[in-house]
């Protein structure tokens, strides 16, 4: 359950790339293959995790993604009187992602500074690929300026550690965020990454499996709640176990119920020899039952706090599952084996 069917798994990479003229923002391009300068002409990058000794000026960069926007942030420092403090706080489209934001707000800095007298750089971001391997037009701009800047300029890059108590740093933290929230002002960086097609394609082919799904299974996701993007979101947890877990969240499990097996188990419960044999029957109702039911009903109120009373509301309990495969294997049901036993008898 944690990937698409085949059909439209291939479809969705057919869309990754070639993308359908619908979507809602336009995309970051690849560099081509020749703007990538050779690893042997680049000049030595200088970096570090300690600070620059007697720096001119010094830049903290970052980038922030919130549920409102994505910004970047820059703050700036210096030593010299003729080189104010300078720090500014600039939104980029909501589609972009955090690398995105990061990416830019170095940029930034770097083209600052490659238009000032000054001789030294300090920027908290160390994780950018600075060799051949670039897949971003952001990050060989990032390249790029940097080179020109080693040119004519003692440039050294450093990593800062997040909410360390570095006040730059939280500056310029604290000013990604307040661009991130500036819904009103325009987006400074609009092209989105080839991360945020691909996650823009998978939704759209994850909800039409959650539609197919519905619309074969009605039984299945009325009475459970079970669909496809809730399995694979909610019970990533019970890979142990699978045959029996499969079984109870879609009702194809080896008991009287499940039309497949009526050939081979009596419709009555195997336990009380009265009821019918469902699932629901055996969690809450066989009297046959009641010593290992009251250790799972235990379980469930030491766990959550109270003792759920339908199969919807146990199962999406993802805490429970552990006493659910318990107690399914005490009971002796809702395995494969239950076939063996029964035909031998």
């Amino acid at each position: 359950m944690k990937t698409l069917p085949l059909d439209l798994k291939i479809l969705l990479l057919s869309a990754t790339f070639s993308p359908p003229g619908t979507l809602p923002f336009k995309i970051e391009r690849r560099p081509r293959l020749y703007t990538y300068p050779s690893p042997q002409s680049l000049p030595r990058i200088c970096h570090s995790h300690l600070p620059p000794d007697n720096p001119d000026v010094t830049y903290f960069t970052d980038g922030s993604k919130t549920s409102t926007g994505v910004g970047a942030g820059i703050f700036r420092t210096s030593s010299l009187s003729l080189v104010p403090p300078f720090e500014a706080s600039i939104p980029l489209s909501n589609h972009c992602s955090v690398l995105q934001a990061e990416s830019f707000a170095l940029l930034s800095a770097l083209k600052d500074f490659f238009f000032s007298s000054t001789t030294s750089l300090r920027g908290n971001l160390l994780g950018l690929p600075l060799t051949s391997s670039i897949f971003a037009r952001l990050t060989l701009s990032c390249q790029t300026t940097l080179h020109k800047l080693i040119d004519s300029r003692r440039v050294t890059l450093h990593w800062v550690r997040g909410h360390s108590g570095n006040f730059g740093n939280c500056r310029a933290d604290a000013l990604a965020r307040s661009a991130s929230a500036k819904t009103a002002s325009p987006a400074q960086y609009k092209l989105a990454s080839r991360r945020t097609l691909f996650n823009h394609l998978s939704k759209s082919f994850w909800d039409t499996w959650e539609e197919e799904f519905i619309t074969t299974n009605p039984t299945i996701y009325k009475n459970l709640g079970i669909s496809p993007r809730s399995l694979y979101s909610s019970h990533k947890h019970i890979i142990p176990d699978c045959a029996i877990t499969t079984g109870l969240v879609t009702g194809h499990t080896w008991i009287g119920s499940f039309d497949k097996t009526k050939h081979i188990h009596a419709p009555t419960c195997n336990h009380c020899l009265s009821s019918p044999e469902t699932i629901s029957h055996i969690f809450f109702e066989c009297p046959n039952l009641d010593p290992e039911r009251s250790q799972l009903y235990t379980a469930c109120l030491r766990t959550i706090g109270y003792i759920p009373l339908t199969l919807k509301d146990l199962f999406w309990k993802d805490k429970l599952w552990k006493f659910i495969l318990r107690f399914a294997h005490v009971s002796g049901r809702f395995v494969p084996s239950n076939i063996t036993a029964s035909t031998s008898t």
